[in-house]
């Protein structure tokens, strides 16, 4: 008789935990897609079809550009209702500089300030749920709302800078994604949000030297808290563990130092 396989405790149970990931475009073409895009690509990561996934497909709702604010609270209050295990919110916006004229029409189809003011009731949710672990992860918004009314969350990624005319998105969730479905280098057997967070740093940095250019963005609040409990929780298995001697190719850097071993020839 085949003995059942345990599942990793820093994994999100998959029949417990539920998450609710959201874009909201703007209608303005950007370099790597549009938060929508990156949304998807994001839940798609966290739900692959292998047995280290960190979420369950049947519990992951992908959310794209809500016209209405209940069309969020309604996903984020159904997930909080049911996940007892891990409950995962991920929100990617961004706003365009484009500024019309009275009475012309907006360039897209919503724009992210119709539904960024009600973050601080999703804050609220998720503060007051009864998973055991929250894991919120933001790209272009910023954390304060989630400090205030969640304070128990663990939080990744923040607000965002970048080239000033404003048409490129920053590379946190594409390299977010890539850390997720290539794995970490020399990093550990899960891929833990301490180590997302310092791969993604990695990442930036070793963009910045490669191009030569300052201007790479990135976001402004990485992290958020107590960075050390962000091995509490992974969001999946590093595909690279114990593949050493690999330089170039197959997963990102693991942190900023191995940045400079990387280019220190």
């Amino acid at each position: 008789m085949v003995g059942r396989v345990t599942r990793h405790p820093l994994l999100p149970d998959l029949q417990r935990s539920r998450a609710v990931l959201v874009g909201c475009d703007d209608g303005v073409p950007r370099q790597h897609g549009g938060p929508e895009k990156l949304a998807t690509e994001l839940a798609e990561a966290l739900t692959l079809p292998t047995t280290t996934a960190a979420f369950d497909a049947a519990h992951t709702q992908v959310v794209r550009s809500p016209r209405d604010p209940s069309e969020l609270l309604g996903a984020v209050s159904a997930a909080a209702d049911t996940a007892t295990d891990t409950l995962l919110f991920y929100f990617a916006a961004r706003t365009s500089p484009y500024q019309p004229v009275p009475g012309e029409a907006r360039p897209g189809p919503n724009r992210a300030e119709d539904v960024v003011g009600s973050l601080g009731e999703v804050a609220r949710m998720i503060g007051g749920a009864q998973a055991v672990r929250s894991v919120v992860v933001l790209d272009g918004v910023g954390p304060r709302l989630f400090q205030e009314h969640a304070p128990g969350a663990f939080v990744l990624g923040g607000s965002s800078f970048g080239p000033p005319d404003g048409d490129q998105l920053c590379p946190f969730t594409p390299t977010l994604v890539s850390g997720l479905v290539h794995g970490v280098r020399e990093g550990p057997e899960l891929l833990d949000l301490l180590t997302l967070r310092n791969a993604v740093e990695a990442h930036i940095d070793e963009a910045r030297y490669y191009v030569e250019a300052d201007w790479v963005g990135g976001p402004a609040d990485l992290t958020v808290r107590h960075p050390l409990r962000f091995r509490m929780v992974a969001l999946g298995a590093n595909p690279v563990f114990g593949q050493a001697g690999r330089r170039r190719g197959g997963g990102l850097l693991r942190d900023k130092d191995a940045v400079t071993e990387e280019y220190d020839w």
